[in-house]
């Protein structure tokens, strides 16, 4: 489970006749890991985002995204970092697990992704697939949002159900054991 709450203020600004918008904020993001004797990680976080143009950057899209059409449909293409890793980066304070099969375990690493970016209203979607070669894996989630209590400013709470779905390759990246880190004493078995 994955929960993300974000506050944060719009304001624009007027650069050489172009609208620039950008969000200000802070946000909490926490995670239940998968992984024996790790529970829920959590960290607080800015959120600073920028729009010019086609162009976003920051945390709510990913570091960097371009979008290709707004209306009615909203498609984007972006570059996001994803690491769903064990020691990820949710880890902040490098705390391993103490549990014995995690005893010298080396963790696979995150990697960059190519983004696709559909939304409709309250409905979108999102395709990521690896470009880097780390798993070569691909990703889908499909999110509808949910509005629970909205307020005149621009202020609104909603929530958000969705699915998540992950390929083979990135399946065994993430949760997988390499030969090199295979330990049949710890039970830390190859991933077939």
């Amino acid at each position: 489970m994955l929960c993300c709450v974000i506050g944060s203020v719009d304001q624009m600004a007027q650069a050489d006749e172009q609208t620039v918008k950008y969000n200000l904020g802070g946000g909490y993001l926490g995670m239940n890991t998968p992984w024996r004797g790790q529970g829920f990680k959590h960290i607080s976080v800015p959120v600073v985002s920028v729009e010019y143009k086609n162009w976003r950057f920051g945390m709510e899209h990913g570091p960097v995204q371009y979008v290709l059409m707004r209306e009615p449909v909203e498609l984007a293409v972006s570059l996001v970092y994803r690491d769903e890793t064990y020691n990820n980066y949710l880890d902040y304070d490098d705390t391993p697990s103490n549990a014995r099969v995690f005893k010298g375990y080396k963790d696979p690493h995150g990697e960059v992704a190519g983004r696709f970016h559909f939304r409709y209203e309250r409905f979108q979607f999102l395709l990521a697939q690896d470009i880097t070669n780390v798993s070569n894996g691909l990703t889908a989630t499909a999110v509808l949002d949910i509005p629970l209590w909205s307020k005149g400013s621009g202020f609104q709470v909603f929530s958000s159900v969705g699915v998540y779905w992950q390929d083979a390759d990135y399946v065994d990246h993430v949760y997988g054991v390499k030969a090199s880190n295979a330990d049949d004493s710890l039970g830390r078995f190859v991933s077939v």
